[in-house]
């Protein structure tokens, strides 16, 4: 399989430097056809090992892509490693709100970013047909989806760009495989970034834990010393477990090894092709074939740092999915029993968190105040306190373990907290001390708080010590509360009619 994949890799390097790319003209709505030369020389790729004439290779196609588009070496400065994949001169981008043409765009894909460069004609040349590239925007990879328009009567060749969280882009292509050929290139390039950020991280972790002797948990499995340092803990501490026999390691034949390094092929097939539990499945296959066994401390060692580097990948490749935004409560439970499973427990329970408070901020962003103080708070409370209660469900569904409630009361803790700041910021400015205005926000508070109960949690307590006014006691604040809860429908009504 890894002969496969070399001579795919291969096969698609050959094709592209074969392609043909030569500008054709783009119509941008009754304007006249512009043309645009490719920036970067795009010729046959030299046949070199050397990694030094690469990066002067790589270098030069950066100093070329500044000369050639204004302001680009502000989106793209000079990194090792960073070289142009592809540049897409036939392209423009469409109004998302009248759908059609605003202006010719220079698209350059790079092998961890898409830059945007807008084309502009030359206005102090005779020859209007010259252009000028200027850079327009920049986008990490890591930050963007493309995904594929279907084509109507009234659009052809749309691709849709969304940058993470919210912005999306269309661009058009002047035809169907330009814009077939960047869609692929672009997953490509990144999912070569992600595989390489997943090494890096890997790296860096099994460094850390070989300076700390502190293994992962498969690490631990895989490690002798793991093991004899978990048996010495284990002993130190009366536990009431039952004590296992030691059995005697087994030696790794030839055919185990060959099992393992197809296991290892086929975790990266199921990696990219996001078939999470299989590869789940696999990882605590390679963990039970590998434990109690005896092997050479060099191959033992390959082979840990293969499987590390998987799990590292897949990790990775779950917690993006388990921190979208849009992500539905039945794919958050599988992502954390995933995750459970490959013994990273504590970093799905940060992410999880982490990415509900940015979906909360997001959501409370979106909420227009048009002068009513009220009915902003109303909003406000409705849209903060349905947001923590919808999480904690979500936790309590995900997190069977008693033991990690505590990290969801403290976060619920501090976004009760960064509520009643914004209510403080909000009601009790100098210029709103109004009683009734107080008193209605007050309520909507409260009675938006106590749908915390239906999740187990009161901070009703909380709240009411947050919410004091400065410079008045807790005993008139208290007077606020219970004047409230005094009142009769009719006195509510009247309050409500005049429109604080």
């Amino acid at each position: 399989m890894l002969i496969l994949r070399g001579l795919l890799n291969k096969l698609q390097v050959v094709s592209d430097n074969l392609r043909d790319d030569s500008s054709e003209s783009i119509n941008v709505g009754s304007a006249s056809s512009v043309t645009s030369e490719p920036i970067v020389n795009r010729g046959r790729k030299p046949t070199t090992n050397n990694a030094s004439d690469m990066q002067s290779i790589w270098k030069a196609q950066i100093q070329a892509l500044w000369d050639g588009v204004e302001g680009a070496q502000n989106f793209v400065p000079l990194e090792p490693g960073r070289h142009i994949i592809r540049e897409c001169s036939n392209f423009v981008e469409i109004s998302m709100n009248t759908n059609k043409p605003k202006h010719a765009v220079h698209l350059f894909l790079l092998n961890d970013c898409l830059l945007i460069a807008v084309k502009k004609k030359r206005q102090a040349t005779k020859d209007t047909t010259k252009i000028k590239l200027v850079a327009d925007r920049c986008w990490s990879l890591d930050d963007v989806s493309l995904i594929d328009m279907k084509d109507t009567d009234g659009s052809k060749n749309f691709i849709k760009v969304l940058k993470h969280p919210t912005d999306q882009f269309i661009f058009q292509s002047s035809n169907a495989e330009e814009k077939k050929n960047l869609m692929n290139m672009t997953k490509r390039a990144t999912d070569e970034m992600m595989s390489a950020k997943a090494v890096k991280h890997a790296d860096s972790v099994i460094n850390a834990q070989n300076n700390q002797q502190q293994l992962t948990p498969l690490i631990r499995s895989l490690s002798r010393r793991g093991r004899n340092a978990l048996t010495s803990s284990l002993r130190n501490q009366k536990t009431s477990s039952p004590k296992i026999s030691a059995k005697s390691p087994r030696e790794l034949s030839f055919n185990d090894l060959r099992e393992i390094e197809d296991l290892a092929d086929r975790l990266d097939v199921q990696i990219a092709t996001r078939e999470f539990d299989q590869a789940v499945e696999s990882i605590e296959k390679a963990k039970a074939a590998l434990t109690n066994v005896s092997a050479d401390a060099t191959r033992l060692d390959s082979i840990r740092v293969k499987m590390e580097d998987r799990v590292v990948r897949l990790s990775y490749a779950i917690s993006r999915d388990l921190t979208n935004p849009n992500v539905k409560k039945t794919q958050v439970q599988k992502c954390v029993k995933w995750l459970l499973r490959l013994g990273y427990g504590e970093q799905a329970r940060e992410q999880f968190l982490s990415a509900r408070t940015n979906n909360i901020r997001i959501r409370t962003k979106q909420l227009k105040f048009e002068g009513d103080i009220p009915q902003y708070i109303n909003e406000l409370s409705l849209v903060h306190f349905t947001l923590i209660k919808n999480t904690c469900d979500w936790y309590s569904a995900a997190f069977k373990d008693i033991k990690m409630s505590s990290g969801l009361v403290k976060w619920a803790k501090e976004e009760v907290e960064h509520y009643a700041s914004m209510f403080q910021r909000q009601v009790y400015s100098a210029h709103n001390r109004d009683d009734k205005i107080v008193r209605r926000c007050l309520k909507y508070a409260r009675d938006h708080c106590l749908m915390l109960r239906e999740v187990g949690l009161d901070f009703k307590f909380l709240l009411d010590t947050l919410l004091q006014l400065d410079g008045i006691s807790r005993a008139a604040n208290n007077t606020v509360y219970e004047s409230l809860s005094g009142l009769t429908e009719e006195e509510e009504d009247l309050l409500d009619s005049y429109g604080a």
